[in-house]
C-alpha cells in the first residue's frame, strides 16, 4: 500500500509528520509526483492514525494538510 502525492509543482518537497508534530519522513518529488510506501524515516511501517504533510514548492511556497492511515 502506497499513500501517492500527485499534482505538485516540480521540485517540490513533502514532509510528513504525526498530529504531535513528531518528523516521520522528507520525502523529494522532483518530478511533482511522489509515493510514499508508508514507512518512516528508519525503514519502520507507521502506525494506524493521523497524519499531517507540508509540501514546499521549488519557490518556497507551502501547502499543508492531513490524512489518516487505516490498516
Amino acid at each position: 500500500q502506497n499513500v501517492v502525492f500527485d499534482q505538485m509543482s516540480a521540485n517540490s518537497t513533502v514532509k510528513i509528520f504525526t498530529v504531535a508534530g513528531r518528523w516521520v519522513k522528507t520525502l523529494p518529488a522532483p518530478s511533482g509526483y511522489v509515493p510514499w510506501d508508508l514507512t518512516n524515516d528508519s525503514g519502520d511501517k507507521v502506525a494506524s492514525g493521523l497524519y499531517l504533510y507540508l509540501v514546499t514548492d521549488g519557490q518556497g511556497n507551502k501547502t499543508r494538510g492531513k490524512f489518516s492511515v487505516i490498516k
